[in-house]
């Protein structure tokens, strides 16, 4: 029959060039199948993402849909993300099919399957068989570990897929003999503002990108490429001071690890932070030997390609970056470019090392192999090392969910039902806004200017954090209290706390809430008596609203 001809014709031509990437995406869904299949189960059915930041993207992309307001909470402007691209996209689809909040799970998955579909093809050009492909695929799923990025909610997989994309067309732009063609030269531009767009430390890559362009002369390319990468940045920085914000999102003056100028020796702190990072994230640093080992025996061997150079060169730099500039964390969330990236990198390598042949007897073959064979165990041993954090990070996963669920989604929760239209003062922002419609006080600053100018000024204590309390009206305060470690005012009340067992990514395992006056306690109290009966068992209650209850454990 034509039509079972036609199949059996596009299944010759398809399983052959594109069985790797299938087997990857159905591995890849197995597992985020089985991720959120347990999550359900611990969460009381409630799909729950693994972070509180997403739903600061969902509630600014709803609240710019629903209100034509660009922020965390529908009343006024705040610039609380570090990507630009994400909340738009958000609005984009909530503008389409309406607001629900698993549409960061469906952009996500799309995005995880993009990654696979432009890493085998820049693979394939580079000339890797296809049970290569395979292996560098699978190993890109476990060392991230892909479901990671998905579940939580966030943009990285967005990030991910642009730097992908910048590193290896910046590579081949760099590397390229003769005169940049008109084309090269715009799309350079045009992915350089998409990474941007996604993140903003994909700055580093640029800046990286734009001074190799310069000494290879091309002038104008490298010129083009920082215009088109300042455009986002700018547009937005100029937004945002129209609004009374800072140029730069608050996010990111907040979370940088870049210490002020006017700090007393800033050069020491950052050598101790750095020192600090390395030794709390040693991966980063691991992964980066690779490519820097490949390039000195290589060189040493008189046998490297310019292209395969400048690759490990570039992505050794960005790797470098994001440790000493970027910030880090134990959820892996913010290194998933640098591990994506790295794996392939790495299979690049590995594949030229494999398929090499050294020939005569001179010092230069026993050279040869003795590197050949230190960059075979170092790639194994790296590969073996996120393996193994890989798993221990997909076995977390559930329970992160849990987390969240059982403290900031109950804190969202208990402020719709006892607090809606009201000033509420918090330093986690994202669950509390996304289910609850409140006038929003962040008292760490990610959207609130005040509160931003006293941290970065380091003016942090009682009577500022209380003066901003009592000036914006807020009747209830919920914080970590390490968080502020003594900067609590006196005046207010402790009337009870939530503790929840096994914290692996929440700030910290015990949410306070105060009573900022005596006008706020009675209510407080009633409030918290009313929703405790609504808490998931595992959360324990204590505090003064807990006294006499006898269903309170």
């Amino acid at each position: 029959m034509p039509g079972s001809n036609f199949k059996e014709a596009l299944l010759k031509k398809i399983l052959p060039d594109y069985w790797q990437l299938l087997i990857a995406i159905f591995i890849f869904f197995a597992l985020m199948a089985g991720i959120v299949v347990f999550s359900l189960k611990i969460t009381n059915g409630h799909f729950v993402y693994t972070q509180d930041d997403p739903y600061i993207s969902m509630a600014t992309a709803r609240n710019w849909v629903r209100y034509g307001v660009w922020g965390v909470d529908r009343y006024r402007f705040s610039s609380s993300t570090s990507s630009l691209l994400w909340p738009l996209l958000l609005a984009i689809c909530y503008k389409l099919v309406g607001v629900h909040a698993t549409i960061p799970l469906a952009l996500n998955l799309l995005l995880v399957c993009a990654v696979f579909i432009v890493a085998n093809r820049l693979l394939k050009k580079r000339s890797l068989s296809s049970a290569w492909i395979a292996v560098t695929l699978f190993a890109m799923i476990l060392m991230v570990p892909l479901p990671l990025l998905v579940t939580s909610g966030l943009e990285h997989a967005l990030h991910s897929l642009s730097i992908l994309l910048l590193l290896f067309y910046g590579t081949e732009t760099i590397c390229r003999k003769g005169r940049l063609s008109s084309h090269d030269t715009l799309m350079l531009g045009l992915l350089s503002m998409f990474a941007v767009m996604s993140r903003y430390e994909s700055v580093a890559l640029i800046a990286v990108i734009i001074l190799a362009l310069a000494l290879r002369k091309r002038l104008l390319a490298g010129l083009f490429t920082a215009f088109a990468a300042s455009i986002p940045i700018i547009a937005w920085g100029l937004i945002s001071i129209h609004y009374g914000a800072y140029f730069l999102p608050n996010s990111i003056l907040l979370k940088s690890r870049v210490p002020a100028v006017s700090a007393v020796n800033p050069m020491g702190i950052f050598l101790t932070t750095s020192v600090e990072t390395v030794m709390a994230h040693p991966f980063l640093p691991i992964l980066s030997l690779f490519p820097l080992l490949y390039l000195l025996f290589s060189r040493m061997q008189g046998d490297i390609e310019p292209s395969l150079q400048t690759l490990n060169l570039l992505f050794f730099l960005m790797d470098w970056a994001q440790i000493l500039f970027g910030k880090l964390d134990s959820f892996y969330r913010y290194d998933g470019y640098v591990i994506i990236s790295g794996v392939m990198v790495i299979a690049i390598d590995m594949d030229r090392i494999l398929r090499g042949q050294v020939t005569g007897f001179g010092f230069r073959c026993k050279l040869g192999v003795a590197g050949n064979a230190i960059m075979i165990l170092t790639g194994i041993g790296i590969v073996s090392m996120g393996f193994q954090r890989g798993v221990n990070a997909l076995e977390a996963l559930p329970r992160a969910s849990a987390n969240i669920y059982e403290q900031q989604y109950q804190m969202g929760l208990f402020v719709r039902q006892f607090y809606t239209g009201e000033t509420v003062a918090a330093n986690d922002i994202g669950c509390i806004n996304y289910l609850a419609d409140i006038h929003c006080l962040d008292i760490w600053g990610l959207a609130n200017m005040n509160a931003a100018k006293l941290r970065i000024q380091g003016d942090v204590n009682p009577q500022t954090i209380g003066d901003l309390v009592k000036r914006k009206g807020a009747r209830i305060v919920m914080i970590y209290d390490t968080w502020f470690p003594n900067a609590i005012p006196s005046q207010w009340t402790r009337e009870g706390r939530w503790v929840i067992p096994f914290n692996i990514v929440d700030g910290d395992n015990t949410v306070t809430f105060y009573a900022p006056s005596p006008n706020d306690r009675d209510k407080l109290l009633r409030s918290l008596r009313g929703y405790s009966s609504h808490l998931p068992e595992e959360v324990l209650q204590c505090g003064a609203y807990t006294l006499g209850q006898t269903r309170i454990r």
